[in-house]
This record gives C-alpha cells, sequence and structure tokens, in this order.
C-alpha cells in the first residue's frame, strides 16, 4: 500500500509560475512541506482550494509578464 501525505496551500504564493513546492512562500507551508517529506511518503499532494489536489511537482502559478 502506498503511504501519501496531503498537506495545505497558503496564500502567499510567488508571483512567476512555479512548481507547487517552491510556489508557495509561506513558512507554515515549509514547515508543513519539510515534515510531510520526512516521513518519506510515496508522494505528496498539496490541498489547493482553487484546484483541489495537487501534485507537489506540478508547474502552476501566474505566468510571468515579463519579456
Amino acid at each position: 500500500m502506498s503511504k501519501i501525505v496531503l498537506i495545505s496551500c497558503v496564500s502567499q504564493k510567488k508571483e512567476t509560475k512555479s512548481k507547487a513546492k517552491d510556489l508557495y512562500t509561506s513558512t507554515l507551508f515549509k514547515s508543513s512541506l519539510s515534515y510531510a517529506q520526512k516521513l518519506k511518503p510515496d508522494k505528496i499532494f498539496i490541498l489547493s482550494s482553487r484546484l483541489f489536489i495537487i501534485p507537489k511537482k506540478f508547474n502552476y502559478g501566474r505566468k510571468s509578464t515579463s519579456s
């Protein structure tokens, strides 16, 4: 049986498109991700109110407006 860990997203985000694990910038999110990784799960997912459940490697965020 696979072990998965779910962590919550937060409102603080980068302005540029990033992998989900790098998009969220708050201390709470970073601590949650660090703890999740210490559990050595098969997969980590982030619960998002907008996208529901997203893999931590999923590219998401605002598109860069710079040329």
